[in-house]
């Protein structure tokens, strides 16, 4: 455990909604050790609010869009990969509501 993940576990200790409010106003990585620390989940049941709630987060979007025909099934499989992978990457387990298990 990193000494940002003990000190987010230590405010956690004192209050879960403040500790949230702590690491908001200070931005990564204590954005990330939060989820981490509090095993945050990101329910998963579509790419397009996969991809909304990415960006959310930070992730920029370079796969183009597909009502202007930039789109294609192998596309949309890189784009599902990488959003995913991202979510995961800021401390949050994905969790897939259609099959019911963690991706």
């Amino acid at each position: 455990m990193s000494k940002i993940e003990k000190t987010v576990r230590d405010w956690i200790s004192r209050g879960k909604a403040e500790a949230r409010r702590k690491c908001e106003e200070l931005g990564e990585p204590h954005v990330t050790a939060f989820n981490r620390v509090t095993n945050a989940v990101y329910y998963y049941d579509g790419l397009g609010e996969a991809v909304s709630f990415a960006e959310s987060l930070g992730w920029v979007d370079r796969f183009g869009d597909a009502q202007n025909g930039e789109w294609s099934a192998t596309i949309a499989d890189s784009c599902e990969a990488e959003v995913l992978e991202y979510i995961k990457s800021k401390g949050y387990r994905v969790w897939w509501v259609i099959y019911n298990e963690e991706v």
